[in-house]
């Protein structure tokens, strides 16, 4: 099985040379996440895990579980993020979402110190992007009915 993450060293290594000093930060950031050292342990390698949703909570765990050196699939119903909604986020929230690009990739996302307020949509599609980045397999227009019982 080969590892999740061969697909983010991939892209790093095409574009890297020819971002500019902010777009690079993202591939920083994601390096430093790679260098914890639970990530680096890898402890779950060789599993697969399927999230049913790519809501926020379902984006996040995709992310982290690939960290852990998962192989993830992400199921959504949905064929496009449409919910506007606003989420009014924990300041630890706000850090975590940092530490994965979230201002690289949404510059505006909570630029205010005290008021921490984003779009369902918009954390989604950050979320989105880190997943793609780091090996996440995202399908979307699947329909979630049930698990087959192994034989």
């Amino acid at each position: 099985m080969e590892e999740p993450w061969h697909l983010y060293y991939q892209i790093k290594a095409a574009v890297y040379s020819k971002l500019g000093f902010r777009k690079k930060q993202l591939f920083k950031l994601l390096d430093a996440r790679f260098n914890v050292d639970v990530y680096k342990q890898k402890p779950a390698a060789k599993k697969r895990v399927c999230i049913v949703g790519a809501g926020p909570v379902g984006l996040r765990a995709a992310v982290e579980l690939a960290l852990l050196g998962s192989h993830v699939s992400v199921l959504e119903k949905r064929t496009k993020f449409s919910r506007e909604n606003m989420l009014h986020l924990w300041p630890w929230v706000v850090q975590d979402m940092a530490s994965l690009g979230a201002k690289i990739l949404f510059p505006k996302f909570c630029k205010s110190r005290t008021y921490f307020h984003v779009s369902t949509r918009q954390l989604q599609l950050i979320l989105l992007k880190v997943a793609l980045l780091v090996g996440v397999e995202v399908h979307t227009a699947t329909d979630f009915k049930a698990i087959a019982p192994l034989n």
